[in-house]
């Protein structure tokens, strides 16, 4: 089970193209490890079967966080991140 602010700790491997994009949106790395931790210990991810790359989300405060990923060599790599200032209805 994980806490509200539990954070995935292993290895994360983030390109710099998407790293930029990150600090320019305002995404903290921080956000995308309590995403990973939530949608891996909670099943709460869905799969793109065309990529194998998984896409899960979280609630963090007011903004909901969007990352899709997949695993690699122990952790995982970021393709893509996003946040949304919306609630997901049924989400706490």
């Amino acid at each position: 089970m994980t806490s509200e602010h539990e954070e995935y700790t292993a290895a994360l491997m983030i390109p710099d193209d998407i790293r930029d994009e990150m600090n320019s949106r305002g995404i903290d790395e921080s956000y995308i490890r309590q995403v990973i931790a939530y949608g891996e210990g909670k099943s709460r991810k869905l799969v793109d079967t065309r990529t194998g790359r998984f896409i899960a989300h979280r609630k963090i405060g007011s903004i909901t966080c969007w990352a899709e990923y997949a695993p690699e060599g122990g952790g995982y790599r970021l393709y893509n991140t996003y946040i949304h200032r919306m609630a997901i209805e049924g989400e706490s």
